[in-house]
């Protein structure tokens, strides 16, 4: 050990993650569009790994749905 102490990060409750990648896909997809918008690009935006993205969003179809879904709320 370095003499350094490890901070273990706070774990995101789910919907609030969720909530970041929505955010993340309104964001490319709204910049980018569908067609040219990755999935690699939504997860960097939102700070997780690619396949984080898939466990949650499923899809870029899913991840499209649920962002539109993000604009149209309050």
């Amino acid at each position: 050990m370095t003499g350094k102490a490890r901070v273990r990060a706070r774990r995101m409750p789910r919907a609030e993650r969720e909530r970041q990648m929505l955010d993340a896909a309104v964001r490319v997809i709204g910049r980018r569009g569908y067609q040219a918008a990755s999935m690699d690009e939504i997860a960097e935006a939102a700070g997780v790994s690619k396949p984080l993205v898939y466990l949650y969003l499923h899809s870029k179809r899913r991840c499209s749905r649920g962002a539109s879904s993000v604009r149209r709320a309050p």
